[in-house]
């Protein structure tokens, strides 16, 4: 099996793992053991903690989660009556009209209020964490938007699958692009 990605909770205390079988496993650090399971219908390509909060005496997490075409809001939380960790998962709304995008990237804003995800259709989707909805689709270049990062004043960068890097800036529905540049690679 090929793990296709990783990422530990803020907190260090959880890591997140999934591969080409669709099955996404939480992994509880410091004793090594799995806490937590599931099988997707499609592999999931994105995922990233979105911070943490007590919770009934005990710390719960937001995740943002994508599978296939669907994104996810995440709720992982200890649930005392099973005496289980579990992980609630809510699907974004999306408009109605057959927005299918699959997704290759993804960030959250600083507040945790937004997550960006960069899809495979070239295009920056913006969703409101907090209320569970889409909000804006920016076009970035060509080939994918395979990595984002976060800068410290809130900027993004877009790294495009055609080579580019595109600076956006802007929140909610406003953005625009304020810089990019090409990068070629030459083979000797």
């Amino acid at each position: 099996m090929r793990v296709n990605l990783l990422e530990f909770s803020d907190d260090s205390k959880f890591l997140l793992g999934s591969g080409d079988d669709s099955l996404l496993y939480i992994w509880d650090v410091l004793s090594g053991e799995v806490v937590y399971g599931q099988r997707f219908d499609k592999p999931v390509s994105v995922v990233k903690w979105g911070g943490s909060f007590i919770d009934k005496r005990r710390t719960s997490y937001e995740l943002a989660v994508g599978s296939g075409s669907t994104m996810c809001k995440g709720y992982f939380f200890f649930d005392a009556s099973r005496v289980q960790w579990r992980l609630e998962l809510t699907p974004f709304a999306l408009p109605s009209g057959g927005l299918t995008r699959f997704f290759c990237s993804i960030e959250f804003s600083e507040d945790k209020q937004y997550v960006y995800v960069g899809s495979t259709g070239a295009d920056l989707l913006i969703f409101r964490h907090d209320i569970g909805v889409y909000r804006a689709m920016i076009p970035v270049g060509s080939n994918g938007v395979r990595s984002l990062l976060r800068l410290p004043n809130g900027d993004l960068l877009c790294g495009g699958g055609d080579g580019t890097i595109t600076v956006l800036r802007g929140e909610d529905l406003s953005w625009e692009a304020i810089d990019s540049v090409r990068f070629t690679l030459a083979l000797h």
